[in-house]
């Protein structure tokens, strides 16, 4: 390939780029709304696995408790018998 060649390669694609086909303005249009569409579920996701790390040491907190709980629970029988 010519430099020549190349150089006019290089021009046309410019102006196709600057001038899209309809096609082309209603695809980017498209993956502009996706792309929304995905950030938006990246942020949903996020908060999801938020909620349920928090959810998860909530858990761990509660099990720790019922177990003081029922050591307590059963220690006062034993005081009691």
């Amino acid at each position: 390939m010519t430099a020549k060649t190349l150089e006019t390669s290089i021009e046309m694609t410019r102006k196709e780029m600057e001038n899209p086909t309809e096609v082309e303005v209603e695809l980017k249009k498209r993956l502009g709304q996706l792309t929304d569409h995905l950030i938006q579920k990246q942020a949903q996701v996020c908060l999801a696995n938020f909620e349920l790390r928090l959810l998860g040491s909530r858990l761990i907190a509660l099990r720790k408790l019922n177990v003081v709980n029922f050591k307590i629970s059963n220690s006062s029988i034993h005081l009691h018998k």
